[in-house]
């Protein structure tokens, strides 16, 4: 799981749930591509941008069918999960091109972004930047 900085202390000891995904961006680049997820607190006026680059999937989908499968071995902190071991990843190898276009799959790194309502499915290269953005 990546280290979340410093900054994301105020809201260390939060549940998932106290989150919401207020947007998500995704540019149309195909030599960069990135999505940016926004998520607001319902008690702390600040913002939380993940920006995801080398994303080569993602997908959206209501919190009603969040399963974390044991096969994939999550971990999570706050609002962001990341599988050590990925189904997802496997299927896009079988099932699409990716594997084809890309080679080795190793570096691919699958993430959920976890909400009230709605979590964002994350396949990238890259690690996400995670930056709070001040209210004030």
């Amino acid at each position: 799981m990546i280290a979340l900085p410093k900054s994301l202390d105020l809201f260390r000891g939060k549940p998932f749930h106290e989150f919401g995904i207020d947007g998500v961006e995704f540019s149309f680049d195909e030599r960069r591509p990135i999505v940016i997820v926004t998520l607001g607190h319902y008690n702390i006026p600040d913002a939380i941008e993940l920006s995801f680059g080398g994303v080569i999937y993602h997908a959206m989908m209501s919190e009603s069918f969040v399963y974390m499968h044991d096969e994939d071995a999550w971990s999570q902190e706050l609002f962001l999960a990341e599988a050590k071991t990925s189904q997802l990843v496997q299927h896009l190898a079988r099932y699409t091109q990716v594997e084809g276009m890309m080679g080795d799959l190793t570096g691919l790194r699958h993430f959920r972004v976890i909400a009230q309502n709605f979590f964002v499915e994350i396949v990238a290269k890259d690690v996400p930047a995670i930056e709070v953005k001040n209210d004030a």
